[in-house]
């Protein structure tokens, strides 16, 4: 009766340790399967998450220059008396004071610039008036133009703007008048009219 006893509790002793022995095997693969999912699972939102931040990039402020701050001094228009080679000079005047500045010169139909002085090159200085003596060809009388495409560069930044300087050759045209018929006179009006004699009784 004892030998069957002893052989029960080693049978329970061995099928305990046998239960033991398989849920741990089973909670080590699980908690493997799930520790290699959740790998995965970032493995797998790594990409998008880079893409994310490479698409998230910081603001950037664009700035825009106006026009180089240049002016013309002249009065205008500038009178040249007659046609043939003629002498001007432009004033330009900078509100900057550091850099450079370079003048190109052309001209409207009718006149042309001479090629010695069509370009023009300063270094800016505080409150600096830069002259251009210029040498025009006129072919005809009338209104023309001296057009400047100016360019000017300061720390690092270049700016550009055009001036056109109003030139008149030979005396300005007068004014068309309206004239009145012949033989009227201002301020009456003359209407057409049919004198009728009524017979007398």
């Amino acid at each position: 009766m004892l030998k069957k006893t002893n052989r029960l509790l080693l049978i329970c002793t061995a099928v305990t340790l046998l239960a033991s022995l398989l849920q741990a095997c089973y909670s080590g693969h699980y908690s493997g399967s799930g520790e290699l999912g959740s790998s995965e699972a970032h493995e797998a939102q790594s990409p998008v998450v880079a893409n994310a931040q490479e698409r998230v990039l910081p603001a950037q402020k664009v700035t825009m220059k106006p026009g180089a701050s240049v002016s013309l001094a002249n009065t205008q228009p500038m009178v040249l008396p007659t046609t043939g080679m003629q002498q001007i000079e432009l004033v330009l005047q900078s509100a900057r004071h550091e850099g450079e500045m370079s003048i190109s010169v052309a001209s409207s139909d009718g006149m042309s610039v001479d090629s010695t002085t069509n370009t023009f090159h300063f270094s800016l200085v505080e409150q600096g008036e830069y002259r251009l003596p210029i040498t025009l060809y006129v072919a005809q009388e009338g209104r023309h133009y001296v057009r400047l495409n100016i360019s000017v560069t300061s720390q690092g930044t270049s700016e550009k703007r055009a001036i056109s300087a109003i030139v008149q050759v030979g005396k300005l045209a007068p004014a068309a008048q309206k004239t009145a018929p012949a033989g009227t006179t201002d301020g009456v009006i003359t209407l057409p009219a049919q004198e009728r004699i009524s017979p007398q009784h």
